[in-house]
């Protein structure tokens, strides 16, 4: 057991009265929302709780492995928002990153509980649980199962670590704490085995992806005066490659690896034809964070995000002019230390 915060508490409350949760996520999934997904999932069916798991775009091929991922699914619910009891989000800094369809779906008269780590989360939720100084929501998760007194079967700790571990970089992002490593051992105590995750996740992308890795690599523009690389995946380039959009999850980590001048790297990535995903990574010189919500978006001081409707040519274009005029005006810098880091 841990000791409670008044907000855990809360969450505890409403899962005790409540039965039927339906848990939804951020769109493009990663390694933190589906693993702690899975992981609130299994809690609560544990707890005799009845759940439905939703994610309105595909799960990246290299989280198919996990367990309990076959629950989640991209199909609405058949029933009506009244008759679930709660709504749990997890991971997900804006409502509207659960996904159109969702949004339209869903009702104001059900209750919301948002569990997450992103600075720029809007407190959307009924109860919000919101403390960037959690690595993973995977962490947060873990304190619920331990305040809850629930054991922690070898399916949920595979989970749990699989959510941290990534959203950590493999625990080299400057997000790692002492607690980071600490929830790490006890999940390793617990049975999960780090080198399987490692492969699992990391060494197990297939040839097509590699091929879009390349595909990316070779559109690696640079501005040595903003200390600024972007790459591009077009769809066109997606389908040569041979691969799914969704198996684009972690190049811009790998990309970000090279090159200490590069200080601010951003991916673009056209998810349907006319809508570009924007991923963007910093080491400290710019706040992520402050560049994705220029555009209605939001993350953390080193990671962040948004989406734009329009050509490539014209979002590329419309993003880098007014970073670099922000930019050149000193509004993107990092003005805090909160600690976090992807």
């Amino acid at each position: 057991m841990i000791n409670q915060n008044p907000i855990i508490e809360k969450i505890i409350k409403e899962i005790n009265s409540r039965q039927k949760f339906i848990l939804g996520t951020h769109v493009f999934p990663d390694g933190d929302n589906l693993g702690s997904i899975i992981a609130m999932h299994l809690l609560l069916t544990r707890m005799g709780k009845s759940t439905y798991l939703y994610c309105e775009t595909p799960i990246p091929k290299i989280y198919s492995w996990l367990p309990g991922i076959e629950n989640l699914t991209v199909d609405l619910p058949t029933e009506m928002p009244s008759d679930f009891d709660t709504l749990i989000t997890l991971d997900s800094g804006d409502i509207n990153r659960l996904g159109p369809k969702f949004i339209s779906w869903l009702e104001d008269s059900m209750l919301i509980i948002n569990i997450d780590h992103h600075i720029t989360n809007t407190g959307y939720g009924d109860i919000n649980w919101v403390d960037s100084t959690y690595s993973a929501v995977g962490e947060q998760v873990f304190e619920i199962t331990k305040a809850l007194g629930m054991e922690v079967a070898l399916d949920m700790a595979i989970a749990l670590f699989t959510a941290i571990y990534t959203d950590t970089g493999r625990f080299s992002y400057s997000n790692t704490n002492a607690r980071t490593l600490h929830y790490a051992s006890e999940l390793v105590d617990l049975g999960v085995n780090p080198n399987m995750v490692f492969r699992r996740v990391y060494a197990g992308r297939s040839l097509a992806t590699l091929n879009m890795e390349r595909e990316a690599l070779n559109t690696l523009t640079y501005d040595p005066e903003m200390n600024l690389a972007y790459i591009y995946l077009t769809s066109e380039m997606v389908e040569r490659s041979g691969a799914e959009i969704e198996d684009s999850e972690g190049i811009i980590e790998h990309v970000a690896t090279f090159g200490e001048s590069i200080k601010n790297l951003i991916f673009f990535k056209e998810t349907v034809p006319g809508e570009i995903k924007v991923s963007i990574r910093t080491k400290g010189q710019w706040d992520a964070s402050k560049i994705a919500m220029l555009f209605g978006g939001g993350g953390h001081p080193q990671a962040g995000g948004y989406s734009m409707r329009g050509s490539m040519d014209e979002v590329i274009s419309l993003s880098i002019e007014i970073i670099r005029k922000e930019g050149q005006k000193g509004r993107l810098n990092i003005t805090i230390n909160t600690g976090r880091g992807q």
